[in-house]
């Protein structure tokens, strides 16, 4: 997604603000400005680039929205790696709490081991 900054107040940085509550944060941040705050602040709202206007190398823009793409399929492709890390995690916490238990416990009997009263004493 491609945002173009309007240049009312010559950087654009207040505009830039606003962005921050957009659903959806632009990729490309474009402004006729080339100010370090501007850019700065594009980079900050969540902008993975700032192209100044007019465009004089095209093979940059070029380069710039791909780049913007891949992160997009990056993006998309990370919810559902982090949701199966999310599980897995739940599943190890769950082993691990088994684990305790039965190095805690006599598997017979389930009282408490002499372990578990030595480690537990100990200062």
């Amino acid at each position: 997604m491609f945002l173009d900054v309007p240049s009312e107040d010559g950087s654009g940085a207040g505009f830039l603000r606003n962005v921050k509550e957009m659903p959806r944060r632009p990729s490309i941040v474009t402004a006729r400005s080339s100010s370090l705050e501007t850019a700065a602040t594009a980079l900050k709202t969540g902008a993975c680039d700032y192209l100044t206007k007019p465009f004089e190398n095209l093979n940059l823009v070029r380069a710039v929205a791909s780049r913007a793409i891949d992160r997009c399929r990056l993006a998309a492709g990370e919810a559902p790696l982090l949701e199966e890390v999310r599980r897995r995690n739940e599943a190890l916490e769950r082993a691990n709490r088994v684990l305790r238990d039965l190095a805690i416990r006599d598997g017979l009997t389930g009282v408490f081991t002499s372990r578990f009263f030595r480690e537990t004493l100990q200062p």
